[in-house]
């Protein structure tokens, strides 16, 4: 009897043993099963850029706006003379919201006055180690629309103090946050161009 009950006991503990090791083995193939499919990313479809996307890349992609110096070059500059100096816009058929012009002069000239010269435009200027901000910003008006063709913007006044050159430089430099810019509809900067300036005090 005591046999027998032992022989009982041994195979039941062989038995819940084996019973173990199969569940160990199942669960091992499954996993290695599962580890050895590769996922497969599905891209949605991207969505059509609006027209007001499309409109503004290519007002990035082709900014053409530009600044000019213009100084009467013809006239003779000797000490004490003075010079006007202007700077013109060109925003190549696109409509102008607001402005920076950004103007760097030399010390052998002296500044004496800043004049905006667009009636539909609010003028702020101030002047910082021989650097003169100027901002415009078109006035609230409805239907008011500012398309600038080569037309003068600002006007400085200076007198000559030293002989030498004189330049008139803008300050337009890619990525630069406080440089010169020409701000469109959209808000897109479209200066892409400037032109400065330079004459001889004798």
């Amino acid at each position: 009897m005591l046999l027998e009950d032992k022989l009982f006991r041994i195979g039941f503990v062989t038995l819940l043993i084996l019973s173990i090791g199969i569940g160990v083995v199942v669960i091992l193939w499954n996993m290695q099963k599962k580890s050895s499919v590769v996922p497969i990313s599905v891209t949605s479809p991207s969505p059509e850029p609006t027209s007001s996307v499309l409109e503004n890349t290519a007002s990035v992609r082709g900014a053409r706006g530009i600044f000019t110096v213009q100084i009467d070059t013809v006239k003779r500059y000797t000490v004490g003379s003075t010079i006007d100096v202007y700077v013109y816009a060109n925003s190549q058929d696109e409509i102008v919201k607001g402005f920076d012009v950004v103007l760097l002069y030399s010390p052998s000239v002296s500044l004496v006055r800043t004049e905006g010269l667009l009636s539909n435009f609010d003028y702020l200027n101030y002047v910082k180690d021989q650097t003169i901000y100027v901002t415009g910003a078109q006035k609230l008006r409805i239907n008011d629309v500012s398309v600038l063709k080569n037309e003068a913007i600002v006007k400085y006044t200076f007198t000559a103090l030293t002989k030498g050159i004189a330049s008139f430089k803008i300050l337009h430099r890619q990525g630069l946050i406080t440089d010169s810019n020409m701000t469109g509809s959209q808000n897109i900067d479209l200066l892409s161009t400037v032109t400065n300036a330079q004459i001889t005090i004798e």
